[in-house]
């Protein structure tokens, strides 16, 4: 069973990846919100968030250039 906050993150991922408008980054915003509120670790929330995002079907045809600069931003 997964824990409910990486069930949020992997949600968050999905919105991120489903679509970049302004609306969009106030839902994103608000569920990071939830999870700080929550006493999750910041450190915690991106190491997760980038395990989606690597884990994410759609990046399957991203390059791996691209991928190596999500795991530098990140760090």
């Amino acid at each position: 069973m997964m824990a409910p906050y990486k069930k949020e993150i992997n949600e968050i991922c999905t919105l991120v990846i489903k679509e970049q408008s302004p609306t969009q980054l106030k839902k994103i915003r608000d569920k990071f919100y939830d999870l700080l509120i929550n006493c999750i670790d910041p450190q915690t929330i991106l190491s997760e968030l980038l395990e989606a995002f690597l884990r994410a079907p759609s990046l399957g045809d991203v390059r791996e250039d691209y991928i190596k600069e999500i795991i530098h931003q990140a760090a």
